[in-house]
């Protein structure tokens, strides 16, 4: 059998009539002897590298550096240079599970133990599991950590929801929708499981080297949940009043709602992640 010569006039998708370089039906660019080259096919690769590179690579610098306006250029339809919200979380989701396990998402046994909310109801049932399986505490937390650290970077995904639900209570009767509250918290959080282990394994080594250098500073730097809760406060002020054009007075009172809101999110997230270990191990 021989291989197809692509009519010019006719695309080879859809079999509808071509009036110009594209497809009005399908979309499809209109095919010629040059497509069936060696060169068309690698050039094709490359070009649809380049693409998705810059998109992504475009979409995480943004991400970092102004959260807010990637949520604006979202919701006012200038999506074509940047990953889809979700896609780009998923990217932020892989980095973030291929990082180090950071100790405020994959708690200790004993952390769990001593919450204030749940605390009391993990002792009781940790104290019964190891009464059934006459198991030793040290052992069966060692067990629980092991299982942890995959089951906490699996679920945190469920601060979205939440910082979604607080920014629709926030805007309640405006103009919004749900989809945008959505796409904002996706660019927030997304800013907070990048920024994280970035500041955590990067920056703050940095910081402290740096510090070496200059003579008694060394000792002195803040810890870094107070730098990194400075760097987000910052970040998602700017993020909020970009995306929403708020003003000042606005934007504080819709940072001081989304903390309250990540902080129920986040104690929600362990202890969900708590259950779902000792259902595990």
């Amino acid at each position: 059998m021989r291989p197809p010569e692509f009519d010019p006039a006719v695309c080879a998708e859809c079999g509808a009539p071509l009036t110009g370089a594209w497809c009005a039906r399908c979309g499809q660019r209109r095919l010629g002897p040059g497509d069936r080259s060696l060169r068309h096919l690698v050039g094709e690769a490359l070009a649809s590298w380049v693409n998705l590179e810059g998109r992504w690579l475009r979409s995480l610098t943004l991400l970092v550096v102004d959260t807010g306006t990637l949520s604006r250029a979202w919701i006012e339809g200038r999506r074509r240079r940047y990953l889809p919200p979700f896609s780009l979380f998923l990217l932020v989701n892989l980095v973030f599970f291929l990082a180090p396990p950071m100790t405020d998402f994959d708690l200790h046994l004993s952390d769990h133990l001593g919450q204030p909310v749940y605390g009391e109801w993990a002792r009781g049932q940790v104290g019964e599991r190891l009464a059934a399986d006459g198991a030793d505490f040290d052992r069966f937390a060692e067990r629980f950590g092991e299982t942890s650290s995959n089951v906490s970077k699996s679920l945190v995904f469920l601060h979205v929801p939440v910082l979604a639900l607080v920014l629709l209570a926030a805007f309640r009767g405006r103009v919004w929708t749900a989809a945008e509250h959505t796409v904002v918290a996706v660019h927030l959080f997304a800013f907070l499981l990048l920024a994280a282990p970035l500041l955590n394994w990067v920056g703050f080594p940095i910081l402290s080297w740096a510090a070496g250098l200059i003579p008694g500073l060394q000792g002195r730097l803040p810890s870094i949940g107070l730098v990194g809760l400075g760097i987000l406060l910052v970040a998602w002020y700017r993020a909020v009043v970009r995306a929403y054009g708020v003003g000042r007075r606005g934007a504080a009172g819709l940072l001081a709602t989304l903390v309250a809101g990540l902080a129920v999110a986040h104690l929600t997230y362990r202890f969900l992640q708590f259950a779902l270990v000792m259902a595990l191990v």
